[in-house]
């Protein structure tokens, strides 16, 4: 018995790495790894429209590639000739993916110009995935630039060393409105890149504007409290191994108003725990199962810092920025341990900071809405009892779970449906700012508990004409069934993103008729 060759189908399998859900904006971020790699200082983006089509250049002013590093780059696992330990502890690159992965996720043909140093060939190298079906092989062309192609190298890059990476016949583009795609591409590198904006790494030009550095906990901002800013020492039994590493972890709160320095989509935006591989964000706005994003939690940033040596644990994958990663359980449980109590203490400050007592000339009005709910309870489509599991007799750390407490925190999508429904309505009120939602919700035992954002101009309709029960019984009607509709339908984490930044919308739009 022998082991023979068993190549696989290159066209399909390239066509299948197109696939994955790998977004413009990510892959343009792993060309600026490489660029980042190469030790650039300039990292140029041009994203412009030609001949109808948009078409993507990325240059630097880094060291540059032999002919050799050329194919192997343009190679599918590509290897790096920085020591495996070097790269963990520091690299942006992992598996030799980034650059034909990346440039396939946008375009089927990917073109490199590349010089290694002044007296230096420029080389040309060409990816084309059209050319690669036909032959059914892995193919590349590489070739010295002619003497056009050096010319313009030399306009964008200079006559020392660097690399430009052109992509062509782009059929997978989010978004073909240029100036729309380059305002957000460099929001979202100004954020994936802080650290090494803030630290003069590198620069990154995205169509002739340089990109600033993003922070969503505005670490260093005037409108937040540093909450926590700490080492942690996580350990992990994996087989006979024991790894032993520590993750820095910064959790901010946000003041109330912080969202007028951006935008109102800000806050539900940016919520949530973002993750940095050797000073490189690789994901945004999670939750990791510790927590449920709600209106209490909107003003809650969380930085977990980590070396490439945790990658596995993380679950770091060659798209680097994916979501839906697997995290070890071990680690996931360390991590809940210590962030989840500090979220369920910043809620509860939070709620009790800003509810306000029910005016007196405005009880009865809401009491009477609530009985007229509980009336006709039977016949409302309302949503189902939610029972807590039971903690672990082990002892475990559930990271699903979520107590409800006298505070009134929401329960988390770990809890368990029970038949019945919600009989009851109670209405209260907060101020939870003019730039906030205009109201919240959540369940309390059997009873849907709407709270009234004050400071909206929309309960104004309400304070103004509270001598007009049915009107402001037909408001609180409104408010309850909208609670009601949205506990039945939203009960994922990503559904529950979504119904957040869709409400914040609604109350924005609201605020500007209003006012």
């Amino acid at each position: 018995m022998s082991w023979i060759p068993n190549a696989p189908n290159a066209g399909r399998l390239l066509n299948s790495l197109r696939s994955t859900n790998y977004d413009n904006y990510l892959a343009i971020a792993d060309l600026v790894d490489n660029s980042g790699e190469a030790q650039a200082s300039i990292i140029k983006i041009d994203v412009k429209t030609e001949n109808k089509q948009v078409v993507f250049r990325i240059a630097d002013n880094g060291t540059g590639m032999t002919r050799p590093q050329l194919l192997e780059a343009l190679k599918l696992g590509s290897i790096s000739e920085r020591p495996e330990t070097e790269r963990l502890l520091s690299g942006l690159g992992k598996f030799g993916f980034g650059l034909k992965t990346a440039t396939l996720a946008i375009g089927r043909r990917t073109t490199v110009f590349t010089r290694a140093g002044i007296g230096t060939p420029l080389l040309k190298g060409v990816n084309d995935l059209d050319e690669i079906t036909r032959r059914n092989e892995f193919v590349t062309l590489i070739d010295e630039a002619s003497a056009e192609e050096i010319e313009w190298f030399e306009s964008v890059v200079g006559k020392s060393s660097g690399t430009i990476v052109a992509i062509d016949n782009c059929d997978n583009v989010q978004n073909s409105n240029t100036t729309q795609f380059t305002q957000l591409l460099a929001r979202r590198l100004g954020r994936i890149y802080r650290h090494f904006l803030w630290a003069k790494k590198f620069e990154i030009i995205v169509n002739g504007t340089t990109v600033s550095p993003f922070d969503p906990l505005n670490w260093n901002g005037e409108k937040v409290t540093k909450w926590d800013d700490n080492e942690l020492v996580i350990e992990i039994k994996d087989g006979d191994l024991v790894v032993k590493e520590s993750v820095s972890i910064k959790i901010a709160l946000l003041y109330k108003g912080y969202a007028d320095k951006e935008n109102d989509s800000s806050l539900t935006r940016d919520q949530g725990i973002s993750l940095v591989r050797n000073n490189r964000e690789v994901g945004h706005a999670l939750t990791l199962g510790i927590y449920k994003k709600d209106a209490w939690t909107n003003y809650f940033r969380c930085e977990i810092r980590f070396s490439g040596k945790l990658d596995k644990y993380f679950g770091v994958s060659f798209t680097k920025n994916n979501d839906d990663r697997a995290i070890n359980q071990s680690l996931l449980d360390q991590l809940s341990k210590y962030i989840k109590p500090q979220i369920n203490s910043i809620s509860k400050r939070l709620q009790r900071d800003v509810r306000v007592e029910t005016p007196e000339e405005m009880k009865a009005v809401h009491e009477l809405s609530e009985d007229l709910i509980f009336k006709k309870s039977a016949v409302l489509i309302t949503p189902p009892v939610v029972k807590e599991k039971r903690s672990p007799k082990n002892g475990l750390n559930n990271t699903d779970k979520d107590k409800s407490d006298e505070t009134g925190s929401p329960r988390t999508p770990g809890s368990k449906n029970q038949p019945g429904f919600l009989k009851k309505a109670h209405f209260e009120f907060a101020q939870l700012g003019a730039d906030g939602q205009f109201y919240i919700s959540e369940q309390r035992g059997q009873t849907t508990v709407v709270t009234w954002n004050t400071q909206h101009p929309f309960y104004a309709l309400i304070s103004n004409n509270i001598t007009q029960d049915r009107l402001v019984n037909a408001l609180d009607f409104l408010v309850y069934s909208l609670a009601s509709a949205e506990m039945i339908s939203f009960t994922s984490d990503d559904q529950i993103a979504i119904l957040n930044n869709y409400k914040q919308i609604v109350s924005t739009n609201l605020r500007t008729l209003l006012s």
